[in-house]
């Protein structure tokens, strides 16, 4: 198993199967605590031959080592093919509505069945008083 991406972004959009991330960011500033924060992160993940065909991704959102959330859940890895050689899984979590509840350093913990493979960072900041975005 290899990480080829772990990224936080705006959104993501899929066209007749072709995915595209809008907005990537690894920080966000907010008026008021807490916060929400919107977009999603996402995966990329390149699986061995020998790798099983379905697995379990999770996420996992942590400030100062607590837990502050996770998801988790199974995804399909296709078998490779002459037309798509690359055997792998990609996945995208809507992060919508994710509660930060006070500026710092966040992370997104992801791991394929346990084994961890991305820690995506988060800096969050507060906008003071009377400062303009």
């Amino acid at each position: 198993m290899q990480l080829l991406m772990a990224v936080l972004a705006d959104r993501s959009d899929l066209v007749e199967g072709r995915a595209s991330l809008i907005g990537i960011f690894q920080s966000v500033v907010a008026s008021s605590f807490p916060t929400e924060l919107h977009g999603v992160l996402a995966i990329r993940v390149a699986m061995d031959a020998d790798e099983a065909e379905w697995v379990e991704v999770s996420a996992a959102l942590r400030r100062d080592g607590a837990d502050l959330g996770e998801l988790s859940l199974s995804a399909f890895v296709p078998p490779a093919t002459p037309a798509q050689p690359l055997r792998g899984i990609d996945v995208t979590v809507d992060l919508e509505g994710t509660e930060l509840p006070e500026p710092g350093l966040y992370t997104f913990e992801a791991a394929v069945d346990g084994r961890p493979i991305a820690t995506v960072p988060l800096s969050v900041l507060s906008l003071g008083p009377g400062a303009r975005a």
